[in-house]
Order: structure tokens, then C-alpha cells, then sequence
């Protein structure tokens, strides 16, 4: 079994999973299509309007700033790509001047509200069996939530997206407090760990459900919180040294 997290990999391996099934390898992933959805950020946007709030978005061509009508600040990100490479966060409209004007970039207004970040897990037949909320306050610290808005929220852009296995839709709330979508990572993501100890074990889920194993209909999570810290252990030289020499 293959399991890919990375992007730039995703639509590759979809395209040859008949090629791996053929060696006996199955393949945890989304067809092409449903992925090409996910990863331009535009059409991204187009496909989920209808289904979802999605934040005033345009393509960055000529007169872009003009036809906008979001007003700034807002950010500028990349068609395609992933994580923050290339994301200009723009206070006004001169600070697009350096950025591509090739339709290559997008123009979206920035929701001012907390960000949410869903793990949601979609069964064999495109149904959702898990949706996970969580929220960062800062880099070091995750909350689970029980937020069946949120849940649900995520469940139907999956959905509408036509994703199997394990997602991730980010979501932002918008000055009414509404969520609206931001992006959606069509793989396990980093944080699954969280998912994990809040008791949806999604990885083992996936994998049973790629199997042809039965995946409950409804897999329920609690809340929790997690902090990450340094600790300094202070010693002596000759405890150090102790330590050194068994290491």
C-alpha cells in the first residue's frame, strides 16, 4: 500500500494507480480529477462557491485591484502551490505591483476571524466518515473542537470536491463569524496526530476502507488540547559527562 503526502506527488500516482494495482500496490489517493480541483487554488474557489462561503476571490490580471471590491488588506497566493511559498500579504494595491499579472496568482480577501484547520475523512463511496475541527492559538499549541458546523462544513466541500480518503480543509470565519473556505489539502496532514489521540484514528480507517473492510458510518471524536515545550535539564560536568558517554 501506498500512502503519499506530499502535493507535487498526488496527481502522478492517481494517474498510475491502475499501473500500481496491476503490481499488487493500492494506492491511497483521490482520482486526478477531484485532486487538479484541490490544487489550483482557483478553480478551487469556482467549485466550491455554490456549496460553501468562499471569500471574494479574483485572478491577478490587469485591473485586478480594481475589479476586486473586497478592499484590502488581503493576500495574494500562487494558483498552485503549497504551504506559505509565494503568499503576499497585501495591505494595499501598490503591494501587488512586483507579483505576476498573468492570471498565474489570485487576489482573495482575508477573513478577519479564527482560523480552522478540519481533518475529515471520506469513505470508499464519497461519504464522510469523520470531520475533526481544530484550532491554533499559536505555533505550539492545538485545540480539538466539537463544532459540528465546522464538521459539517468540511464534510460538504469533501464532498463536492469528490475526495476520498483523508483531507484537510482550512477555513476562516468571516466578519459575521460565518466560516469560509480558504484552502483544502487533499492528504494526510501534519497535524493527524491530534486527530488521532481525539480517537478518530483516520490512517487505520483509510487503509481498511482501501481494503474493502466495512468503515462505520459516523466515527465521533472528543476534545482536547495539546501544548508543545522545551525543557532545559540542568547538571554538572560529570553528569554530563555520564550522559555523553552513554549516548
Amino acid at each position: 500500500m501506498l500512502v503519499p503526502t506530499v502535493d507535487t506527488e498526488l496527481v502522478p500516482l492517481a494517474r498510475s494507480a491502475s499501473r500500481f494495482a496491476e503490481a499488487g500496490v493500492r494506492t491511497l489517493v483521490s482520482d486526478a480529477a477531484a485532486l487538479e480541483r484541490c490544487l489550483d487554488k482557483w478553480t478551487l474557489a469556482e467549485t466550491c462557491r455554490e456549496t460553501v462561503p468562499v471569500p471574494r476571490t479574483v485572478l491577478l490580471e490587469a485591473g485586478a485591484a480594481d475589479r476586486f471590491g473586497a478592499g484590502f488588506p488581503a493576500v495574494a497566493k500562487p494558483r498552485r502551490g503549497s504551504g506559505s511559498r509565494g503568499i503576499v500579504m497585501a495591505a494595499e494595491p501598490d503591494a501587488l505591483t512586483g507579483l505576476p499579472h498573468d492570471g498565474s496568482y489570485l487576489l482573495q480577501e482575508l477573513p478577519p476571524g479564527t482560523e480552522y484547520s478540519v481533518d475529515v475523512l471520506m469513505g470508499p463511496d464519497g461519504g464522510a466518515r469523520a470531520a475533526v475541527p481544530r484550532a491554533r492559538d499559536k505555533i505550539v499549541a492545538g485545540h480539538i473542537l466539537d463544532r459540528p458546523g465546522l464538521s459539517r462544513f468540511a464534510a460538504d466541500v469533501a464532498s463536492a470536491l469528490g475526495l476520498r480518503g483523508i483531507c484537510n480543509v482550512q477555513v476562516r470565519e468571516d466578519r459575521e463569524g460565518r466560516p469560509a473556505l480558504l484552502e483544502v489539502n487533499p492528504r494526510p496532514p501534519g497535524g493527524m496526530s491530534l486527530t488521532v489521540a481525539a480517537g478518530v484514528q483516520m490512517p487505520a480507517w483509510a487503509v481498511a476502507g482501501l481494503l474493502g473492510a466495512d468503515v462505520p458510518g459516523h466515527i465521533a471524536h472528543h476534545p482536547l488540547s495539546a501544548v508543545r515545550h522545551w525543557e532545559d535539564v540542568v547538571m554538572g560536568p560529570d553528569a554530563l559527562g555520564d550522559v555523553a558517554g552513554r549516548a
